[in-house]
């Protein structure tokens, strides 16, 4: 396969000679030239990596907003081949804001796993009652158990069917309902592990100590998709958990440190500006202390902060700043950088050093994704287009028949109103009406589920590909040509809607 990190000949030209005369395009004013295919649509491919060592199936990236990503979306990105990143905006009271973020992420990496290394346990005395409240209030989504006795020894399992049948009975304790007869190991491979409870039936097995001290636990349903690969295209680590990222601010070493407790996959440092002295210094400090942890650092629209953040050891660059249909930077202050232009300036530096872009941003159509991918990047970042889903925060709204959620800015007043948010755009007024916003907040259709969103993106990007006659993105990046177009073409590109009957869930009306 060819390098996901070329930029063609032609797309070089394209933005030198736009570049020389001053110009900055979007999205809207280019178009990819298409090229002779001879392939079939199934055999088109869309894997890339996201970060120097982390790859997705599907490029595309939920962004840190409150109103899009956490625990509940981000599952579904990575068992969609992508990754979502779960934003840092969840209370005033920072503590509480860290400890919400921490069990965000937990639940993505306890949701599917080839092993538990911390399996979540109960001392044998207190009553199922007491252990299903706990599941209630911690909203644990599994319903297997350990039960430990003294000094954190393994006593038994309480399982689904430990519940079931003892669901009128929740005044009993745990040490009388659970399963004694635990299958335990103190080493046991993946594979070990499947073939023993392949051949005596049996759902778990936990590992323990000389002590009978346990150290973590295998689930048969969980074994079973990575030894069979059942889940192929789900964005899983090397244990078989579901990867994750997570958004951090520039003085955010405790977060840091609680999230990679946590098994994050991926940090985020998220700024509006990257190329600052201050998250130049903390994506040091971050890789410094943890050299193994992936980092993402942004935004940036510029070759100068590819540099910047690559030399710090950035593990990829987010690029951006302001193209987001909820975003007001440019108006307010004045710069911009248009995005595929932004894309191409910091990958034609990022891509001489093997580490990949994310296009964060201005996303509107399917289309936008491989003329994104043509420009450099490895992966799109989506906030609009992955909002208003059932699996995405916020309220849902029931007005004059019609079913709407809340969208809105990190920049937006009633976003920065929450430490987090202010923190992202380093702006410290205690008094709302000081704050400086640089975004906007509103309603927003509601799309149903986020996986029929996902699959809609992916697929025109894959059309994109195929018009191009490009198999995967290495052909795709190697074979790509753009072309501007004018006012006229931007028209000509869309359909009439006039008359419409139905919305069709790929297009809206520009």
């Amino acid at each position: 396969m060819k390098s996901q990190y070329t930029i063609s000949k032609q797309v070089q030209d394209f933005f030198k000679h736009a570049q020389d005369n001053f110009l900055s395009l979007s999205y809207e004013d280019i178009r990819l030239i298409p090229r002779h295919s001879d392939l079939h649509p199934n055999e088109i491919e869309l894997s890339t990596q996201l970060t120097r060592n982390i790859s997705l199936a599907t490029p595309i990236v939920s962004a840190a907003m409150d109103t899009v990503t956490e625990a509940e979306a981000a599952i579904v990105m990575a068992r969609c081949g992508g990754i979502g990143i779960i934003h840092k905006n969840f209370s005033h009271d920072s503590e509480q804001d860290v400890v919400k973020q921490i069990k965000a992420v937990s639940r993505v990496k306890h949701n599917l796993h080839a092993m538990i290394r911390t399996p979540i346990g109960f001392p044998k005395d207190i009553t199922l009652e007491q252990l299903l409240r706990k599941k209630e209030e911690s909203n644990y989504r599994f319903e297997t158990f350990v039960v430990y006795g003294d000094e954190g020894r393994l006593e038994g399992l309480i399982t689904n069917a430990v519940i079931k049948y003892n669901r009128y009975k929740t005044n009993l304790k745990l040490e009388d309902i659970m399963i004694r007869d635990v299958v335990t190991r103190k080493e046991c491979s993946l594979q070990q592990a499947y073939e023993v409870m392949h051949e005596n039936r049996i759902g778990n097995i936990v590992l323990v100590d000389d002590h009978r001290r346990v150290r973590g636990m295998y689930t048969f349903s969980d074994v079973e998709n990575v030894i069979q690969n059942l889940n192929s295209q789900f964005t899983t680590d090397k244990e078989g958990m579901l990867r994750v990222g997570a958004a951090v601010g520039v003085q955010d070493m405790d977060r840091v440190d609680e999230l990679v407790r946590k098994q994050v996959d991926v940090i985020c440092v998220d700024s509006a500006h990257g190329d600052s002295l201050g998250v130049i210094d903390a994506v040091k400090r971050y890789k410094k202390k943890y050299p193994d942890l992936e980092i993402i650092a942004g935004n940036i629209s510029t070759e100068e902060g590819a540099k910047n953040l690559i030399d710090a050891g950035a593990d990829a660059l987010k690029i951006g700043q302001g193209p987001g249909q909820i975003c007001s930077t440019r108006i307010v202050s004045g710069i911009g950088v248009m995005q595929p232009d932004a894309v191409y300036r910091a990958a034609s530096y990022a891509s001489e050093h093997g580490v990949p872009v994310i296009a964060d941003g201005g996303i509107r159509y399917s289309g936008d994704i491989p003329i994104a991918l043509a420009c450099g990047a490895s992966t799109v970042m989506i906030g609009q287009g992955l909002a208003g889903c059932k699996e995405s925060p916020g309220e849902l709204l029931h007005e004059d028949g019609k079913l709407f959620k809340i969208y809105r800015g990190m920049a937006s007043v009633e976003a920065m109103s929450v430490k987090g948010g202010s923190d992202r755009y380093q702006k410290t007024a205690t008094d709302l009406r000081k704050l400086v916003p640089e975004g906007i907040t509103k309603k927003i259709p509601y799309k149903g589920h986020l996986e029929d969103q996902i699959f809609m993106l992916a697929e025109g990007a894959k059309t994109g590909l195929g018009y191009c006659g490009a198999r995967n993105l290495g052909e795709f990046k190697e074979r790509a040509m753009l072309h501007r177009i004018t006012a006229g073409g931007i028209r000509e590109s869309h359909p009439d809607t006039r008359g419409m009957i139905h919305t069709p869930p790929n297009y809206s009306r520009p």
